[in-house]
């Protein structure tokens, strides 16, 4: 799409032009993402008073509460982008999906055995993972709808 613009200097989109009004995305997106990214805020302050200073490394804490300050950052960017319409919910959507994989990834693989690790796995199969899938689906979902404007646009 990138290339496209490129080539075709005509149809280079300007700052305003980034809100599609075309692209239907649902309205219950940016409550959803504004409120996990809302609810992520005490956990992340629970985690950074709870997890131990040092688990093999130094600053065991501060590498997870940072970490969740990611998911947090491309949670609220994504309800941004769904609230404006945005053609960049395509980016930030695909980055907390990977975010959220790589989150239920090392928390399950690294969690201590018994009630940390089914933890671990609940939280991913039941929150992390869906939506991962989720967020996915809307950047791919916004990509399908900016290639259809394209393609539309060719035929004009």
């Amino acid at each position: 799409m990138v290339i496209y613009m490129a080539r075709n200097k005509q149809f280079v989109p300007s700052v305003h032009q980034q809100r599609l009004s075309l692209i239907k995305l649902p309205h219950w997106a940016v409550l959803f993402y504004a409120a996990a990214a809302a609810i992520l805020i005490p956990w992340t302050v629970y985690l950074s008073m709870t997890l131990p200073t040092r688990q093999i490394t130094h600053h065991w804490d501060i590498v997870w509460e940072g970490f969740d300050c990611l998911v947090i950052i491309t949670l609220a960017l994504t309800a941004y982008f769904i609230a404006k319409k945005s053609i960049w919910v395509m980016l930030s959507a695909s980055s907390l999906g990977t975010c959220l994989i790589i989150d239920s990834w090392f928390d399950v693989l690294i969690s201590k055995r018994g009630i940390d690790f089914i933890h671990s796995v609940l939280l991913a199969f039941f929150i992390e993972l869906p939506v991962a899938i989720l967020s996915w689906y809307l950047a791919i979902m916004t990509a399908y709808q900016c290639a259809k404007i394209i393609k539309n646009h060719d035929h004009i």
